[in-house]
């Protein structure tokens, strides 16, 4: 769906950078077992790495959401530093035994200059676990 034309967003994006918690910072899935250990898949993997795939959701849904057309993925260059950045900490993504999936992020918007635009926020996503899946 395409944004009204006034509501396009005119500045130039910067999506990233997204740190990940070393136990997700690799390809194999990771869930949480019913006594709270982390267990890491030994058949079950990412598509993409995780960090590549966030950042590509992201710079997808801000560009749909805001009609931002110039959208660039962290790492950028001096060259095309983006006016306004978003960046994103994950600190807990992992499926559990109730067969929920749980995303807790923090994030926030700064400017080229570093400075923050918006305070650094904390979102929670949860939603059912595929079962197809195995997770």
């Amino acid at each position: 769906r395409e944004p009204a034309p006034s509501t396009r967003f005119g500045a130039s994006l910067g999506v990233g950078p997204v740190l990940l918690p070393d136990y997700l910072d690799r390809l194999q899935l990771v869930t949480r077992t019913p006594s709270g250990e982390l267990a890491v898949s030994d058949t079950q993997r990412w598509a993409e790495p995780l960090q590549d795939g966030l950042i590509r959701v992201l710079d997808e849904n801000l560009s749909t959401l805001l009609g931002a057309d110039r959208i660039v993925r962290f790492p950028w260059t001096r060259s095309l530093s983006p006016e306004i950045r978003v960046a994103l900490e994950v600190l807990r993504f992992e499926s559990g035994p109730d067969s929920m999936l749980r995303l807790d992020a923090r994030w926030w918007v700064r400017g080229r200059d570093g400075d923050l635009i918006l305070q650094p926020r904390t979102s929670r996503i949860e939603v059912p676990a595929l079962r197809s899946l195995g997770i």
